[in-house]
């Protein structure tokens, strides 16, 4: 049968389905958005978010892919899978950012400034993303300029949307309270669970290994996290 844990690679069932079903979420989120609305130009925001949803999800698919064809090999094409996933989910995050910058601009007499930071935040996620693709970095690189610039949108989306309404605005920021915690208690759960889950022999992981795994528990929670932030 399979090898379930080798040389830092995750072939658990739950971690590569649990991948493909946050592909799902965010193609479904990148559906709904693009069906909703038309896009005039001051909504370039818009755009920008639903390329971050397609990036992700991308990212996810190939990271599926890895953790069910590659993850216990070490060959170029394992590699390869893992690099690429690592730096889609980069421009994913990127284009999250880019649409933070510019839904923070609008109505606002900081289109100047927003196009200094746009530039700056081009110039360093394009960076990263060329060196996700040449060398292998922890996971944390990646999933950090993936899933922060998702918290900023939000918190910004959210004082923009509500905040002539106190009554929305609190209702809004509790949305994004859970949102911080699933993706804050995800990312723990998936340091903490490294040692006693990231092993051949699973015996001390608290979860269903080799089935489901710290990382599969940690996409369960990035899963709710995409599904309450879009």
């Amino acid at each position: 049968g399979n090898v379930y844990y080798a040389r830092d690679g995750d072939q658990s069932f739950g971690t590569y389905l649990t991948n493909y079903f946050m592909t799902l979420a965010n193609f479904l989120w990148a559906g709904i958005l693009v069906a909703s609305f038309a896009i005039p130009q001051r909504q370039r925001f818009k755009r920008d978010y639903i390329l971050g949803n397609v990036f992700e999800g991308i990212a996810a698919t190939v990271a599926g892919v890895f953790h069910q064809e590659y993850a216990v090999e070490s060959d170029d094409a394992s590699r390869a899978c893992w690099r690429a996933a690592m730096a889609t989910l980069t421009l994913g995050g990127l284009f999250r950012l880019l649409s933070a910058i510019e839904l923070w601009s609008i109505d606002e007499d900081r289109t100047r400034a927003a196009r200094l930071v746009r530039l700056a935040v081009i110039v360093v996620y394009g960076a990263v993303a060329i060196v996700l693709l040449a060398v292998e970095l922890p996971f944390i690189v990646g999933g950090a300029m993936g899933g922060l610039p998702v918290l900023i949108f939000q918190a910004i989306l959210t004082v923009k949307c509500c905040q002539d309404d106190g009554d929305e605005l609190k209702r809004a920021w509790k949305v994004f309270s859970v949102a911080v915690v699933l993706f804050l208690a995800g990312a723990v759960i998936q340091v903490m669970g490294s040692a006693p889950c990231g092993t051949a022999c699973p015996v001390d992981c608290p979860w269903d290994a080799p089935n489901l795994n710290h990382n599969g528990v940690f996409h369960i929670f990035q899963l709710g996290f995409v599904v309450i932030s879009g």
